[in-house]
């Protein structure tokens, strides 16, 4: 799709021109009922720094969320 990527540590890929990461390996895995919750141990991080001014995310750049089966931004 002509998007670049890089390699995290753990192998994953991740988009070069991506806001954000969180690279984590899996420390739990608990059955829940026909799901499976996993807790990671972080082993790297990135945040782009030109996203937020005073802490605070710029309105162009609102996080994007999987919730009840669709993605949806925060603003």
């Amino acid at each position: 799709a002509g998007l670049e990527t890089f390699t995290l540590q753990s192998g994953a890929p991740f988009l070069v021109e991506g806001l954000a990461f969180f690279d984590c390996r899996v420390q739990e895995a608990h059955a829940i009922g026909d799901h499976t919750l996993f807790i990671g141990l972080v082993t790297g991080l990135r945040a782009s720094l030109e996203v937020s001014q005073g802490g605070a995310p710029l309105p162009e750049y609102s996080p994007l969320v999987y919730y009840n089966r669709s993605y949806r931004s925060l603003r």
